[in-house]
């Protein structure tokens, strides 16, 4: 009985609550759709890189923004009506990649290049603006180095706001040397990729790294995996004459351009001068031809046993 009461006067109090509450509507957060990456012309125009929606109180900084500018300035200097949008291949934390037609200028054959998409109204803080332009000054730095991925330019199409900006770079068709493992782990050797492939593909990324820490001021990386890895459509020479396709370095947002310092002694032979940071063996050389020269003599001699 004492149960039976409680509970009938559980149900009156309930009762009397909702006579006295409005009633409750449940709704899911609806998100805004997102800005399409790409506004396109008139039909039969080119592609158009749409602006971001940056705010402009991102671009309250005159150094960060002064800087951007000074990169987009110094060239080689793109333009989005260059550029026809056939889909996007890839996103990232800070941007999304167009796979697109080039158009160089008249007289000059189009070709596809991967333009890279800023998320600068994702991007709301000063120092992750800075990374952006540190990764700008880096690769445009390494450019001239054998597998370093081609910078073909840069463009935004409103430059005082600097709200649309893209970096054009070259299509490498073949995929991330992740994707290769990936997929053919299970099946090595099956269909047609060999132990001297994976030891060619070692040898080139380590000639790269070698030239970045070579250079002045030098490159590092600091994000060197097989998904920022990727294979060209071109077919190189390796010691030993095996052919495979060339493998490239990519994505450098997390590199730092560092000078030389001067050492307090050395070998005569040394240029009495170091990179800060990791650096490979002073005796690196190479007297293969087929090889992109400096290489650890290491992976030479492995190369040309295989």
């Amino acid at each position: 009985a004492q149960v039976t009461a409680r509970v009938d006067r559980l149900a009156t109090h309930r009762a009397a609550m909702a006579a006295t509450s409005p009633p409750q509507q449940h709704t899911m957060p609806v998100r805004p759709p997102l800005e399409p990456s790409v506004s396109f012309s008139a039909p039969g125009g080119a592609g158009r890189i749409g602006s971001k929606g940056v705010p402009m109180a991102s671009y309250a900084n005159p150094g960060v923004r002064s800087r951007l500018q000074a990169l987009l300035r110094a060239g080689p200097r793109v333009h989005s009506g260059q550029l026809t949008t056939i889909r996007t291949i890839g996103k990232g934390g800070f941007g999304e990649v167009d796979l697109c037609w080039y158009a160089p200028g008249p007289g000059q054959p189009r070709r596809k290049v991967a333009v890279k998409h800023f998320y600068l109204d994702k991007v709301p803080t000063l120092g992750s603006l800075r990374l952006i332009a540190r990764e700008l000054e880096a690769l445009k730095q390494a450019q001239g180095i054998d597998s370093v991925v081609e910078l073909v330019g840069v463009g935004c199409d409103n430059e005082e706001a600097m709200d649309s900006l893209f970096v054009v770079l070259e299509y490498l068709p073949g995929g991330s040397l992740k994707k290769l493992m990936t997929d053919k782990m299970a099946d090595w050797n099956a269909r047609g990729t060999t132990t001297a492939d994976a030891v060619a593909w070692g040898v080139q990324i380590a000639a790269v790294l070698s030239h970045l820490h070579q250079k002045n001021p030098q490159v590092i990386h600091r994000d060197v995996k097989l998904d920022n890895m990727l294979l060209s459509d071109k077919k190189v020479n390796t010691a030993g004459g095996v052919q495979t396709y060339g493998v490239k370095l990519i994505d450098y947002g997390l590199a730092r351009t560092l000078p030389l310092v001067a050492l307090p002694d050395g070998p005569e032979d040394d240029p009495k001068s170091s990179p800060i940071g990791a650096s490979l063996p002073h005796d690196i050389s190479t007297s293969s031809s087929n090889l992109v020269a400096p290489v650890p003599p290491s992976l030479a001699k492995l190369v040309n046993s295989g």
